[in-house]
C-alpha cells in the first residue's frame, strides 16, 4: 500500500537535492573560464577574456580568428596544421594552451592533460606553469578525481594567477570540498566568499543541496535562502541565469521546508518561484501539498489545478491528476472526486498509448534526429546539451538533465560531426581523383598531338627551306641580278624583249635599223626599271629573311618548352598513390566511426527506453491508484490515511 504522506515528502527533499546538484556543480564549475567564453588564459597570467592585439605569427592569428568567432574545429584544426608546419613563433606557450583549452572543452581529456604535462615538463615560465597547474585540476575535478585535483590546486601560486582564473580555482577548491563531506571548511570559505564573487550562488546552492542528500533540511535552508534573497537586476553579470538559480533554490527549499513541517514557509517560498520558469510544474505541486498540510484544501486545490491545464507528461501534472480528487475527498465532494479519478483514469490510459508509440518511434527512428540535435563543428562539451522539446523527449526531461546523459549525447552529436566531415573529405578526395585522372589524360593527350605533328620533320623542313632562301638572297645580291625580284608578268614581258634584242642583234643585216633600235630601246627600259626597284627588293627581302629566321627560332624553342614540359613535368603516380592511400584511410575511419555510433547510438536508445519504461511504470501505478479509489468510492469504503496519493519514490522523480 502507498506510503504516508509526510514520509513521502522528505524523500521528495532528499531526491529533488541529489538531483539539482549536478547541474549546481556543472555550472559552478564552469561559469567563468568556460572555453567558449575565452578559456584560454595566457601565460602571462593575465584574464583569460582580453583578446590579444598583436599577432607575430599568421598561423596563430588564424587560428585565434577561428577561435574568437567560436570555431573552435577550425581553429584547433589551425594550431596542429601550424606545429606539423615547424610551430608558432612570437608567441610563447599561448598557442599550446589554447590548443589544451580547446582539447578539453571537446572532451579530449587524455589529450588536453598531454599537453598541459607537457608544458610543465619543459623549462617555462611560473605563469606559464600555473596555467598548466590549473588546468590540470579543472581536468582531474572533471574526472572525478577529487585527491588530485585538490594536490594541482595546491601548487598553483596567487600572485601570478589573473583574477578570473584566481576566483575559479576557488570555486573547484570549495567544491572538492563538499564533494569530500568536509563542510566546515566548506562553509568557512563560503561564508567568507564576497557576494559578488562570481560563483557565490552556485556555492551557496551546491553546499544547501549537500546538507539535503543527508537529510539536514535545516542546514540546507540556511543556505538555499541566500540564494533566493539576494537581488537580481539588470546590473547583473547574467540575469536569466541568477533568476533560473533563485527558482532552484526556492523550490529545493520548500520541499526542505515540507520535510521539517514547516508547510506555512514552504507554501509563501513555493509561491514565490515563477510560473514560466522551468521549475513551476515542481513548485505548484509542492505548493499544494503545503496548503493540503495546512488543511487549506481549497489553497491546494488552485494550484493543482493550474497543473491540469500543462503537459501531461510532466510527472507533477500526472501526481495532480490523483491529488485533486484525493482533496475533494478530504472535502466531502465524493460526486467531484469519484469525476476527477475517472478522468484521471482516462489521462494515465491515454498517456500509456503515447508512451507505446514514444518506445516505437525510438526503435525505428534515428536517435539524434529524436533528439533535435545537429552536428556542429563549434560544439563544446563545457556548453549545454538543449535537445528539442517535443515527440519523445518531452518523457526525458529528468534523464536528459543528467549529466552522463548529456555527455553521451555529447559523443554522438560530435560523432555525426565527424562522420560529416569526414563524408565531405571523401568527396573532396574523389574530386582530387577525378582532376588528377583529367591531368593524365590531358598530359598524354598532350604527348600524342606532338608525336602526331612530327615537329623534328617540320622544324627539318623549315630549316631547308631557310638555307635555300639565304643562299638565293646571296646570289642575287652578288651578282647584281636586277631581273630576280620581277613580278611573273614583268618578267615574262622582259624576257620578250630580251628574245627580241637578241633575235634583232641575230638578223641585224636582213632587218631594218630602226626595227633593231626600237627592240634594245624597250629592253634598256625595262631593264633600267628593274634596276631602279633593286636595292629596295633587296632590303625587303633581307628583312623577311630575318623575320622568318626569328619565327623559326620561336618555334624550335616552343616545340623545346612543350616538349620538355611534357617530357619533364611532375610525376602523377605519387600523387594518385598518396590519394588513393587517403581514400582508404579515410573510408576505414569512416567504417570505424560508423560502428562507434551505431554502438552508442544502441546504448543510448536502451537508456531511454529504460528511462521510458520508468515513466510508464509510474503511469501504471498512478492508474492503479485511480482504479483503486474508483472502486473504494464505489464501495462506500471510508478515506483512510493509507489512501494519500503519494508512493515511495514516485513523488520524489515527479520533483527532478
Amino acid at each position: 500500500m502507498l506510503k504516508p504522506l509526510l514520509a513521502a515528502i522528505k524523500r521528495s527533499a532528499v531526491v529533488w537535492s541529489t538531483a539539482c546538484t549536478a547541474v549546481a556543480f556543472t555550472a559552478a564549475t564552469f561559469t567563468t573560464v568556460a572555453i567558449n567564453s575565452h578559456a584560454a588564459i595566457p601565460a602571462g597570467g593575465e584574464d583569460p577574456v582580453k583578446p590579444l592585439t598583436e599577432v607575430a605569427d599568421l598561423r596563430y592569428g588564424v587560428a585565434l580568428y577561428h577561435y574568437y568567432q567560436k570555431d573552435y574545429f577550425n581553429a584547433l584544426t589551425e594550431l596542429q596544421m601550424a606545429e606539423f608546419q615547424g610551430g608558432i613563433q612570437g608567441h610563447g606557450v599561448n598557442p599550446k594552451i589554447i590548443e589544451g583549452g580547446i582539447s578539453l572543452a571537446f572532451g579530449m581529456q587524455t589529450t588536453a592533460g598531454h599537453i598541459f604535462n607537457t608544458l610543465l615538463d619543459s623549462e617555462q615560465s611560473a605563469q606559464a606553469h600555473n596555467t598548466a597547474w590549473f588546468y590540470l585540476a579543472k581536468l582531474a575535478y572533471m574526472r572525478g578525481y577529487w585527491s588530485d585535483a585538490q594536490s594541482y590546486l595546491d601548487k598553483l601560486d596567487p600572485e601570478t594567477m589573473g583574477q578570473a582564473m584566481r576566483d575559479e580555482a576557488e570555486s573547484i577548491a570549495i567544491n572538492l570540498l563538499i564533494r569530500t563531506e568536509n563542510y566546515s571548511e566548506a562553509i568557512e570559505r563560503v561564508d567568507q566568499l564576497p557576494k559578488e564573487f562570481p560563483n557565490w550562488g552556485f556555492l551557496h546552492y551546491n553546499l544547501a543541496s549537500a546538507y539535503g542528500r543527508q537529510q539536514r533540511y535545516e542546514d540546507a535552508i540556511l543556505y538555499y535562502e541566500p540564494v533566493y534573497d539576494k537581488p537580481v537586476t539588470t546590473a547583473s553579470a547574467d540575469p536569466d541565469v541568477a533568476l533560473a538559480l533563485q527558482d532552484r533554490a526556492r523550490t529545493a527549499a520548500g520541499y526542505s521546508l515540507l520535510a521539517t513541517g514547516n508547510y506555512f514557509r514552504a507554501y509563501n517560498t513555493f509561491n514565490q518561484v515563477r510560473l514560466e520558469g522551468g521549475q513551476a510544474n515542481q513548485a505548484l505541486l509542492g505548493s499544494g501539498w503545503a496548503a493540503f498540510n495546512q488543511n487549506k484544501l481549497n489553497q491546494a486545490l488552485a494550484p493543482w489545478q493550474e497543473l491540469l491545464r500543462r503537459d501531461s507528461v510532466s510527472p507533477e501534472v500526472q501526481e495532480a491528476q490523483l491529488a485533486i480528487p484525493y482533496a475533494y475527498e478530504k472535502l466531502g465532494a465524493i460526486g467531484e472526486a469519484l469525476l476527477a479519478y475517472s478522468n484521471a483514469e482516462t489521462a494515465y490510459e491515454q498517456e500509456l498509448g503515447r508512451i507505446s508509440e514514444a518506445r516505437e518511434q525510438l526503435n525505428s527512428a534515428n536517435l539524434l534526429e529524436i533528439l533535435g540535435l545537429t552536428a556542429s563543428g563549434n560544439s563544446s562539451w563545457l556548453e549545454g546539451v538543449e535537445p528539442d522539446t517535443a515527440g519523445v523527449i518531452n518523457y526525458l526531461h529528468k534523464l536528459i538533465a543528467q549529466n552522463q546523459f548529456q555527455a553521451q549525447t555529447q559523443r554522438l552529436r560530435d560523432l555525426q560531426g565527424m562522420k560529416d566531415r569526414l563524408d565531405s573529405w571523401q568527396q573532396k578526395l574523389d574530386n582530387y581523383e577525378e582532376l588528377t585522372q583529367a591531368r593524365v589524360a590531358f598530359r598524354i593527350a598532350q604527348r600524342e598531338n606532338i608525336e602526331q605533328l612530327d615537329y623534328p620533320a617540320i622544324m627539318k623542313a623549315l630549316y631547308e627551306q631557310q638555307w635555300q632562301l639565304q643562299n638565293e638572297i646571296d646570289r642575287i645580291s652578288t651578282q647584281k641580278d636586277y631581273l630576280a625580284f620581277t613580278e611573273q608578268a614583268q618578267k615574262a614581258l622582259t624576257e620578250r624583249a630580251e628574245n627580241a634584242l637578241a633575235l634583232s642583234q641575230e638578223l641585224a643585216e636582213e632587218i631594218p635599223a630602226e626595227q633593231a633600235e626600237k627592240a634594245q630601246l624597250l629592253y634598256g627600259l625595262l631593264y633600267w626599271q628593274q634596276a631602279q626597284n633593286y636595292h629596295a627588293n633587296l632590303y625587303q627581302a633581307q628583312g623577311n629573311l630575318a623575320t622568318v629566321n626569328a619565327e623559326i627560332k620561336q618555334m624550335g624553342e616552343a616545340y623545346d618548352r612543350v616538349r620538355g614540359l611534357v617530357d619533364n613535368a611532375d610525376d602523377l603516380a605519387p600523387m594518385a598513390g598518396r590519394l588513393a592511400a587517403m581514400q582508404s584511410r579515410v573510408a576505414g575511419e569512416q567504417a570505424q566511426l560508423d560502428g562507434t555510433m551505431s554502438k552508442l547510438s544502441d546504448e543510448l536508445t536502451a537508456t531511454l527506453l529504460t528511462e521510458l519504461n520508468g515513466q510508464q511504470a509510474r503511469v501504471n501505478f498512478f492508474l492503479a491508484e485511480a482504479r483503486l479509489a474508483v472502486a473504494r468510492l464505489y464501495d462506500g469504503r471510508a478515506l483512510s490515511p493509507e489512501d494519500a496519493p503519494i508512493s515511495d519514490g514516485i513523488s520524489g522523480e515527479g520533483t527532478q
